[in-house]
């Protein structure tokens, strides 16, 4: 985990799909993000997300 500043421009709330892909999208604008989510880095990495295929679909 990692301190945000007070130099930190947007928080994105929720580490799901939409909010890592926004995170991402910010970073590589160059505008300065944090990305929040209650749960563990290792929970949102295994979870199942709405519309994912699986390594057979």
């Amino acid at each position: 985990m990692t301190q945000a500043d007070e130099n930190t421009t947007v928080v994105v709330v929720g580490g799901g799909v939409a909010g890592l892909a926004l995170g991402t999208f910010l970073l590589r604008s160059g505008i300065r993000c944090v990305v929040l989510e209650k749960n563990s880095r290792g929970y949102v990495e295994h979870r199942q997300r709405a519309g994912a295929l699986d390594a057979r679909g």
